[in-house]
This record gives C-alpha cells, sequence and structure tokens, in this order.
C-alpha cells in the first residue's frame, strides 16, 4: 500500500516529464516555405558506360535567390535523408544526389572508394516523417536553428536523352 501511495505518484509525475521532454525536442514541419519555390522534381540516370553507375538526383529550384539567414541542408525523400547542395548548373537551385549500387564496377583498385563508401556519403536511410510518394521534408537552418518544411507537389521529370557517340570505323 505504500508503494501504490507515496511511490507511484512520483514515478509516473517523472514519466510524464520525460515524455513531455521528448516531444519538445520532435522535428516541427513549418506551414510555410521560408523561400519560394518554383518546383522539386526528379530525374533518374543510369551511365551509359557499363560499370559507370546510376542514381537519382533531386532537383529543389527556387523562384529567387535564397535568403542570407538560410541554409538548406538536406531533403528527406523516400527513406533516405540526402545532402542538399548548390546545383554547378543551374542558378537558384539545390540538388541531392542519390547513388544506387546498380551498373557499378564490382571492382576497383585499392586507393580509390568503394562503391558502398560513395553510397553511404550520399544517402542515410533514416526518415522520421511518414511521405506519400510525391512529398518530400526539406531541412533547413535559420538562426542556427534546424527547422522542417513538407512539400507535397514533388514529381518525376524525363531524364533527357544524351546520344552516345558515334562509332568509329
Amino acid at each position: 500500500m505504500f508503494v501504490l501511495r507515496y511511490i507511484m505518484p512520483r514515478f509516473l509525475c517523472c514519466l510524464f516529464v520525460v515524455v513531455l521532454s521528448q516531444c519538445s525536442s520532435a522535428q516541427k514541419l513549418q506551414n510555410q516555405s521560408p523561400v519560394a519555390i518554383e518546383e522539386i522534381y526528379y530525374q533518374q540516370w543510369v551511365s551509359g558506360v557499363s560499370g559507370g553507375g546510376s542514381g537519382l538526383n533531386i532537383f529543389v529550384v527556387l523562384q529567387s535567390e535564397r535568403p542570407k539567414t538560410i541554409a538548406f541542408d538536406s531533403i528527406y525523400f523516400r527513406n533516405y535523408q540526402l545532402k542538399l547542395e548548390p546545383d554547378t548548373h543551374h542558378i537558384n537551385s539545390y540538388v541531392a544526389r542519390y547513388l544506387k549500387s546498380s551498373n557499378t564496377p564490382k571492382t576497383l583498385n585499392q586507393n580509390s572508394n568503394t562503391i558502398e563508401d560513395d553510397l553511404a556519403k550520399s544517402t542515410v536511410n533514416v526518415n522520421p516523417f511518414h511521405l506519400e510518394s510525391h512529398e518530400c521534408v526539406i531541412r533547413y537552418i535559420s538562426n542556427e536553428e534546424p527547422l522542417y518544411f513538407k512539400y507535397d507537389k514533388l514529381y518525376a521529370k524525363e531524364t533527357p536523352f544524351a546520344p552516345s557517340a558515334p562509332r568509329k570505323q
């Protein structure tokens, strides 16, 4: 009886405090994007050379320049968290790359990275969000605080055809 009367309420109170502290550290999705997004799409690619690799690129295209107070960090897509980097080919665009293990060479020389190392660098197989196939979450830093924005208009774009070089005769 002593246990139920004195110890149990204190235990439940401590448990309640622990549960509340865990909820406050969870990722909170923002209702609005911190910048105007024109589109977010992904394209699959396969190297035309045997063993040249394959993967998927996700592009985040902004309508205007990103404010200096915001830094894009990563994107949650399917079951992965991918690093977002500025796209060197397009202004006001960012790209995340997912490398697949298909169409990769089985052996590499000992001085180079292995395919598994490249895959590990490009992806983290963790996604705390429940996402539909047309959704992604962008993680960004604002005032040194990580924030999250859910985008629900993600779509696949056809990969542009890249003709092979003409055969030598």
